[in-house]
């Protein structure tokens, strides 16, 4: 069974990209050591451009 885009769109907007943003939150505000938050504020980053390319996508494929 394969998933219609427009779902698989919808998922990473409202499931996986804010699970990155948060991971990324919880990780850089509960991080003990400096050299490792940069890491988890890249999972942040991450997660937030997911979310916004997917919404993105979803947009154009809604607009056709």
């Amino acid at each position: 069974m394969k998933l219609p885009y427009n779902m698989v769109y919808l998922l990473h907007i409202l499931f996986v990209g804010p699970l990155l943003v948060y991971a990324g939150y919880t990780g850089y505000s509960n991080c003990a050591k400096k050299h490792d938050k940069g890491i988890f504020l890249f999972l942040g980053a991450i997660g937030l451009f997911v979310a916004l390319y997917h919404a993105m996508m979803y947009i154009k494929i809604k607009m056709i």
